[in-house]
C-alpha cells in the first residue's frame, strides 16, 4: 500500500496525513520563493508512531497540483510521477540524530514518538533529468526502524 510498509515486516502498517499546506518557500536556495505543497505524513506500526515524513514539493513540477485528498491515497513519489511526469531516481541525504524534545518545536508531531531520539534523513530528490523535484525530512523511531548498509570494495 505505501512504500514504508515493507519496513514494518511483523507490524501492521498504517499512514495518516497530518497536513497538506500550500505555501511559499525558497526550497532549493535559488534566491526566489515559489509556491510549494508541504505534506506531513505519520506512518505507524501497530499504532505506534514509526516515521514522520515531511515533503515539500514545488507546485511547478505538476501539470495539475493534486487535490489534498490524493496525498492520503498515493505516495508522494506516485503523485510526482502521475501528476508531474517526474520519476525520482536519486537523492542526496544528510543523516543526523536529534532528540524528540529538541525536534518538537520544528515538527510538533514528533511529540507522539515514544522514543527519546530519532534518526533524521533530510535531503533533496532528483528526477530523471537530474532536476531537484522534492525536498524532504523523515524522522525514524529508532526503537522500531533499523537500517542496514551493504558496502563492498
Amino acid at each position: 500500500l505505501f512504500p514504508y510498509t515493507t519496513l514494518f515486516r511483523s507490524h501492521r502498517a498504517s499512514m495518516e496525513v497530518l497536513s497538506v499546506a500550500h505555501t511559499r518557500a525558497d526550497l532549493f536556495q535559488t534566491g526566489r520563493e515559489e509556491n510549494i505543497v508541504r505534506v506531513e505524513k505519520l506512518y505507524r506500526a501497530d499504532g505506534i508512531p514509526a516515521i514522520l515524513s515531511v515533503a515539500q514539493i514545488p507546485e511547478v513540477v505538476f501539470s495539475a497540483v493534486p487535490e489534498d485528498i490524493e496525498w492520503s491515497r498515493h505516495s508522494n513519489f506516485e503523485l510526482l510521477h502521475t501528476s508531474g511526469g517526474r520519476i525520482i531516481l536519486r537523492d542526496k541525504l544528510e543523516i543526523t540524530t536529534r532528540t524528540c524534545q529538541e525536534l518538537c518545536e520544528e515538527l510538533p508531531a514528533v511529540e507522539q514518538f515514544p522514543c527519546r531520539s530519532v534518526l533524521v534523513l533530510s535531503g533533496c530528490g532528483f528526477d530523471q533529468n537530474n532536476r531537484p523535484a522534492i525536498y524532504g525530512t523523515a524522522c525514524y523511531n529508532t526503537e522500531l526502524i533499523t537500517f542496514t548498509i551493504f558496502r563492498h570494495s
